[in-house]
Parts: structure tokens; C-alpha cells; sequence
């Protein structure tokens, strides 16, 4: 009987050891594959690789080099609203200087935050809404849209007949080039293009209009038809751009 007790706590022990043994390695497993990754230098780097952005570049420097060169980094830390990150630029390191395409930013310990420095306004923004900002703009087709031209009148016996050429989007703005014919008593006197921003909220409604170059509201200078005529394209060619959207 004591023989048998002692065999079976010897088999007891085993089990228990192989139980822990499992455990511990499952716990390796999570580590390196699950969510819990940790986020160093290398990795985050790898991150950036991947950026369909940053493959475009590597392929066209890849190209242009004869396979010679490839995409660099030069990496840093640096601190956002109290949260560190990996600085890392991307770019191109030729015999006469580094040229930077991006500089990217991925939070130290989270490899999936990703921001990125927009160089024209100077801010550090999430990946996801530079990608926004700086979608290419495609014009619209214009040919099934009847509501693309308007009349105004620009005195006694003045005319002017704005017709919509080319209409662009980005996140908030609608650009409009128009082509204007100016008529005296019904005669063609002459003709120009004129170029405006037309600037909405977030529910896409209208807040102002700018002639392209200057910084005023267009509209706080026009008389009453002519602000309800520009108005009211602004609110037809929201909803042309809502239904082509593009």
C-alpha cells in the first residue's frame, strides 16, 4: 500500500510540473504572436515597412538606384501628450544628403499607433487622418449635371454666366473652377475664369465661400441675389458630390 501511494504521488508530481511547463509556454506563445508583442525599435520599424505608402517609395528608389539602395531610417524618441514615441523618418540616403519622405511617429509599446508629421501645417496627426487630408482630388464629370451654371447680374444691362469647369473635394472644402462670360445688352464682351473654395461643417452644410487667393468670406461682398445664387450652387453641388462621391 505504501509503494502504491508513493508511485501514484510520484505520478501526481509529474503532471503537475508538465502542467506548468505548458503553461509557461503558452505564455511564451502569447507574448511573441498574440496582442501583447512587445512594441521595441525593430518592430516598430517593421511596422513602417509595411505602410503601403512606404513600399511605393522603396519600389521607386529600388527602381531608380539599379537595386542598389533602398529605403532608409533614421530613427529617435520623442514624447506627445506625455506618451512616448519612436521617431522615425523614411527616406532616402544618397551620396550627397538624407532626403526625408515621412516622419513617423509609433508609440513605444503599441506598434499599431501610428502618427505622422504633416509638413505644411506643422501637426502631428494619426496616420488614418493624413491619409485623408492628402487623398489625391479627382475631378467630377460634369456632362449629367444641370444645375453646374448661374446668372448673375452685374448692372444695368450686365450679365455674368458662371458655369462650373472642374469641381475637386477634399475632407471639407469643394473647389470649383468656372468659366464667366460677362454680357453687355446681350452681347459677349468677354470672358474669364475665376476659382473658389467652397468650405462646409461636418453635417456637409455650407459656411463660406473664398475666391481662391484671397482670405475674405466672398460672400460678406455680394449684394443679396448674388449670395443666394452662390449659396444655393453650394448646397447643389454638395449634393452632386455626395451622389458621385469620389
Amino acid at each position: 500500500m505504501e509503494r502504491f501511494i508513493k508511485f501514484f504521488l510520484v505520478i501526481l508530481w509529474c503532471s503537475f510540473a508538465s502542467c506548468q511547463d505548458h503553461s509557461a509556454k503558452q505564455k511564451q506563445i502569447k507574448n511573441t504572436t498574440g496582442s501583447n508583442i512587445k512594441c521595441d525599435l525593430q518592430r516598430a520599424e517593421e511596422e513602417i515597412l509595411k505602410l503601403p505608402e512606404v513600399i511605393s517609395r522603396n519600389a521607386l528608389i529600388d527602381s531608380l538606384s539599379n537595386h542598389t539602395h533602398r529605403i532608409s531610417f533614421l530613427s529617435d524618441s520623442s514624447t506627445i501628450d506625455g506618451t512616448e514615441y519612436y521617431e522615425i523618418k523614411a527616406g532616402y540616403n544618397s551620396d550627397l544628403r538624407y532626403e526625408t519622405y515621412y516622419n513617423f511617429y509609433v508609440e513605444k509599446g503599441n506598434c499599431k499607433n501610428i502618427k505622422i508629421a504633416e509638413p505644411v501645417e506643422g501637426d502631428i496627426i494619426p496616420l488614418s487622418e493624413w491619409r485623408i487630408r492628402n487623398r489625391k482630388e479627382q475631378p467630377l464629370a460634369l456632362e449629367s449635371w444641370p444645375y453646374k451654371s448661374f446668372v448673375l447680374s452685374c448692372g444695368s444691362g450686365c450679365a455674368m454666366t458662371y458655369s462650373a469647369a472642374e469641381i475637386t473635394k477634399d475632407s471639407q472644402h469643394i473647389k470649383v473652377k468656372f468659366n464667366v462670360d460677362q454680357y453687355i445688352d446681350e452681347v459677349l464682351t468677354e470672358t474669364f475664369k475665376d476659382d473658389f473654395i467652397f468650405s462646409y461643417d461636418a453635417s456637409n452644410r455650407l459656411q463660406k465661400i473664398m475666391r481662391k487667393g484671397e482670405n475674405e468670406d466672398f460672400l460678406e461682398s455680394q449684394s443679396r441675389n448674388s449670395e443666394e445664387s452662390f449659396r444655393k450652387f453650394g448646397d447643389d453641388v454638395m449634393k452632386f458630390v455626395l451622389k458621385n462621391s469620389i
